[in-house]
């Protein structure tokens, strides 16, 4: 599925736009990140270990088309490498990639309700063809505002790789408990955090993962499908300007590959291990 921490972050911005007192103005937003899950023992595949790399990077602009009406344009790159050790379960791969043009629209009714749509047309593979490549994602959420500390939204998400139709549904909160302590959440995403004024946060996240992708190599046809979820905590410092560091360390407490297709074919779980994120994000003003 895209990815996820960019497509909360465009939402969550989008949503905080509906709040009293937010800006109007169009802005841009971009981050970039590296993410490593070290050498993992795989249950069900003896003598084979599992190492992930994984690279992510995804912009977006929003314009304001009427004065409640913002449209945002953007782009996201997600890039893994499985890294083998031992006897390898699936076919290894030069790397695994999916590329989205995720397109929102964000209608402001008043100052307690709004709507964002999204619709995220792209390609998910090895791209070593195209065949079976064309994947996208669409959501909509209604978001009500309580007040200017706190945010609810709820609706639908489609999404569809590799030959395959995901429903599920959606939910959004953008909370702040009490001053500088926030929940936010957007589907299986969420991040609990104290920011300190304007130069760091510091807290806990929780993550659930779902990629699909097509596979054309080695003369095989098949579908790698992904399934994770992961925990740990998270600092985040502004280094200037918009400009944040952002570390993520925790447990990669459950993950599943499925092989569908090809030598290989069957479910692999890797045990529970250390994951790590580092990454650049500029932010839009006031988030």
């Amino acid at each position: 599925m895209f990815n996820r921490v960019m497509k909360v972050s465009v939402l969550t911005a989008a949503v905080l736009a509906a709040r009293p007192g937010a800006a109007q103005e169009p802005d841009v937003t971009a981050q970039a990140s590296y993410g490593f899950h070290p050498s993992a023992s795989v249950d069900n595949a003896p003598g084979t270990e599992l190492r992930v790399h994984s690279v992510r990077a995804a912009s977006a602009a929003r314009f304001r088309l009427e004065p409640r009406t913002f449209l945002t344009l953007g782009l996201s790159y997600r890039g893994e490498v499985l890294d083998y050790t031992g006897t390898t379960p699936p076919e290894p791969t030069d790397g695994l990639h999916t590329f989205e043009i995720p397109i929102t629209l964000l209608h402001i009714f008043d100052e307690h309700w709004a709507f964002v749509g999204s619709f995220s047309p792209g390609l998910a593979g090895d791209f070593s063809g195209l065949d079976r490549h064309f994947r996208f994602s669409a959501f909509a959420v209604a978001a009500y505002s309580f007040s200017r500390r706190l945010s609810l939204g709820f609706g639908a998400l489609l999404d569809y790789g590799a030959g395959r139709w995901l429903p599920l549904p959606a939910a959004s909160i953008h909370w702040e408990i009490v001053d500088s302590l926030y929940l936010e959440a957007m589907g299986p995403v969420a991040r609990f955090f104290y920011r300190f004024g304007d130069r760091a946060e510091v807290g806990a996240f929780f993550m659930g993962d779902v990629a699909r992708w097509a596979v054309n190599g080695g003369g095989q046809s098949r579908t790698i499908g992904y399934v994770s979820i992961d925990v740990g905590g998270l600092l985040g410092v502004r280094m200037v300007g918009t400009t944040w560091l952002n570390v993520m360390i925790g447990g990669s407490v459950w993950r599943r590959y499925d092989v569908d297709g090809g030598t290989g074919d069957g479910k692999y779980y890797p045990d529970p291990g250390l994951v790590a994120r580092v990454g650049i994000e500029i932010r839009l003003p006031g988030n």
